[in-house]
Protein backbone atom coordinates (compact mmCIF):
# COMPACT_ATOMS: atom_id res chain seq x y z
CA UNK A 1 0.00 0.00 0.00
CA UNK A 2 2.81 2.38 0.87
CA UNK A 3 4.64 1.63 -2.37
CA UNK A 4 1.50 2.35 -4.39
CA UNK A 5 1.10 5.77 -2.75
CA UNK A 6 4.73 6.59 -3.45
CA UNK A 7 4.33 5.61 -7.13
CA UNK A 8 1.14 7.69 -7.42
CA UNK A 9 2.93 10.70 -5.85
CA UNK A 10 5.88 10.25 -8.24
CA UNK A 11 3.50 10.05 -11.23
CA UNK A 12 1.71 13.22 -10.09
CA UNK A 13 5.04 15.03 -9.63
CA UNK A 14 6.16 13.96 -13.13
CA UNK A 15 2.89 15.25 -14.62
CA UNK A 16 3.27 18.54 -12.76
CA UNK A 17 6.87 18.83 -13.99
CA UNK A 18 5.81 18.18 -17.61
CA UNK A 19 2.97 20.73 -17.36
CA UNK A 20 5.35 23.26 -15.81
CA UNK A 21 7.86 22.75 -18.63
CA UNK A 22 5.16 23.17 -21.29
CA UNK A 23 3.83 26.33 -19.61
CA UNK A 24 7.31 27.79 -19.34
CA UNK A 25 7.96 27.09 -23.03
CA UNK A 26 4.61 28.61 -24.03
CA UNK A 27 5.27 31.72 -21.96
CA UNK A 28 8.71 32.16 -23.52
CA UNK A 29 7.17 31.89 -27.01
CA UNK A 30 4.57 34.50 -26.09
CA UNK A 31 7.33 36.78 -24.76
CA UNK A 32 9.25 36.43 -28.04
CA UNK A 33 6.14 37.34 -30.04
CA UNK A 34 5.50 40.35 -27.82
CA UNK A 35 9.09 41.52 -28.25
CA UNK A 36 8.76 41.12 -32.03
CA UNK A 37 5.51 43.12 -31.97
CA UNK A 38 7.11 45.82 -29.83
CA UNK A 39 10.03 46.04 -32.25
CA UNK A 40 7.68 46.38 -35.24
CA UNK A 41 5.69 49.05 -33.41
CA UNK A 42 8.86 51.00 -32.61
CA UNK A 43 9.96 50.79 -36.27
CA UNK A 44 6.56 52.03 -37.43
CA UNK A 45 6.64 54.86 -34.91
CA UNK A 46 10.13 55.85 -36.10
CA UNK A 47 8.91 55.90 -39.72
CA UNK A 48 5.95 58.03 -38.69
CA UNK A 49 8.22 60.48 -36.90
CA UNK A 50 10.49 60.65 -39.97
CA UNK A 51 7.47 61.46 -42.11
CA UNK A 52 6.42 64.08 -39.61
CA UNK A 53 9.87 65.68 -39.67
CA UNK A 54 10.16 65.61 -43.46
CA UNK A 55 6.68 66.88 -44.22
CA UNK A 56 5.88 68.63 -40.99
CA UNK A 57 2.72 67.62 -39.26
CA UNK A 58 0.05 69.64 -40.90
CA UNK A 59 -3.22 68.56 -39.34
CA UNK A 60 -5.12 70.59 -41.91
CA UNK A 61 -3.40 68.81 -44.83
CA UNK A 62 -4.06 65.34 -43.45
CA UNK A 63 -7.66 66.10 -42.58
CA UNK A 64 -8.36 67.62 -46.00
CA UNK A 65 -6.59 64.83 -47.87
CA UNK A 66 -8.28 61.89 -46.17
CA UNK A 67 -11.68 63.51 -45.69
CA UNK A 68 -11.65 64.45 -49.36
CA UNK A 69 -11.01 60.82 -50.31
CA UNK A 70 -13.82 59.62 -48.07
CA UNK A 71 -16.19 62.27 -49.42
CA UNK A 72 -15.24 61.30 -52.97
CA UNK A 73 -16.14 57.68 -52.33
CA UNK A 74 -19.48 58.69 -50.83
CA UNK A 75 -20.19 61.05 -53.74
CA UNK A 76 -19.41 58.37 -56.33
CA UNK A 77 -21.69 55.92 -54.55
CA UNK A 78 -24.46 58.49 -54.47
CA UNK A 79 -23.90 59.29 -58.14
CA UNK A 80 -24.07 55.60 -59.06
CA UNK A 81 -27.35 55.29 -57.17
CA UNK A 82 -28.79 58.29 -59.01
CA UNK A 83 -27.61 56.99 -62.39
CA UNK A 84 -29.27 53.64 -61.67
CA UNK A 85 -32.50 55.49 -60.88
CA UNK A 86 -32.33 57.50 -64.12
CA UNK A 87 -31.58 54.35 -66.12
CA UNK A 88 -34.60 52.65 -64.57
CA UNK A 89 -36.81 55.63 -65.42
CA UNK A 90 -35.55 55.71 -69.02
CA UNK A 91 -36.19 51.99 -69.34
CA UNK A 92 -39.78 52.48 -68.12
CA UNK A 93 -40.29 55.35 -70.58
CA UNK A 94 -39.03 53.25 -73.47
CA UNK A 95 -41.41 50.46 -72.52
CA UNK A 96 -44.36 52.85 -72.20
CA UNK A 97 -43.70 54.53 -75.55
CA UNK A 98 -43.14 51.18 -77.24
CA UNK A 99 -39.55 51.90 -78.13
CA UNK A 100 -38.21 48.67 -76.73
CA UNK A 101 -40.25 45.65 -75.70
CA UNK A 102 -37.58 42.97 -75.47
CA UNK A 103 -37.58 42.75 -71.68
CA UNK A 104 -40.78 42.25 -69.74
CA UNK A 105 -40.38 44.96 -67.14
CA UNK A 106 -43.43 46.09 -65.25
CA UNK A 107 -44.41 49.73 -65.22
Amino acid sequence: MNLELILINIAILVLIAILGFLMKRSISQIDKRLENGDRKFIEFYAQLMDLKEKRGFDREYFSKEYVAKDDFIRDIRSLDYKIDGVASDVKKLLIITGGRKDDNAEV
